[in-house]
C-alpha cells in the first residue's frame, strides 16, 4: 500500500487552490513513500525543515488523475498541454506548460506514481520539474483524511 507523506514546517489547514496555466499545479503536495524526502536529501537538503511536521494523506482515488506509465505522461501532455505557453530553451522537445484549470475541472488532484529518469523527462518539461513520485491535491474533496504523524520514520515499512 502506498504511503502518501506531506512534509511541512508549520501546522496547516487545507484550502482549495485555483489553478492557472503553468508547469506545476498549486495545492497540497505529497511524496509517495519517501520519494520527496529522499529527493530533498539528495538535491536540496537546505529545504528540509529543522523541525519537520509529517502528515499522512489519505486521498479519494476516484477524484485523482493517476499518471502511471510513460504513455500516460505523453497522453497527458497531449491532452492538457497549452502550446500558447511554450518555453523555448534547453534540450526539451515538448516545452508545453499544462492547462491546470482544465485538469481541475475534471479532477481534484494528480498523482505521478512512477518517475522515469529517461527521455520522458526531456520530452515533457512539466514532468521534468515534477522531480519524483508525488502528487498534488487542489480540491478538498480529493482528500479523505490528513493526519499528523508523530515519530515518523523515513524507512519504508
Amino acid at each position: 500500500m502506498l504511503k502518501r507523506v506531506h512534509l511541512s514546517n508549520v501546522k496547516f489547514e487545507f484550502e482549495n487552490k485555483y489553478q492557472k496555466v503553468e508547469m506545476k499545479p498549486k495545492g497540497l503536495w505529497y511524496g509517495i513513500n519517501n520519494s520527496w524526502i529522499q529527493w530533498l536529501e539528495d538535491n536540496m537538503p537546505e529545504w528540509i525543515p529543522k523541525k519537520p511536521i509529517y502528515y499522512d494523506i489519505k486521498i479519494d482515488e476516484s477524484k485523482i488523475l493517476f499518471i502511471e506509465t510513460q504513455k500516460d505522461v505523453y497522453n497527458f501532455s497531449e491532452e492538457y498541454g497549452d502550446p500558447s505557453e511554450e518555453l523555448r530553451y534547453g534540450t526539451f522537445k515538448s516545452t508545453t506548460f499544462i492547462n491546470w484549470p482544465l485538469v481541475a475541472e475534471r479532477y481534484s488532484g494528480i498523482e505521478v506514481t512512477e518517475y522515469y529518469w529517461n527521455e520522458c523527462r526531456f520530452d515533457n518539461i512539466w514532468y521534468n520539474y515534477w522531480d519524483c513520485e508525488s502528487g498534488c491535491i487542489w480540491k478538498k474533496n480529493g482528500i479523505l483524511e490528513i493526519k499528523e504523524v508523530k515519530g515518523y520514520t523515513t524507512q519504508v515499512q
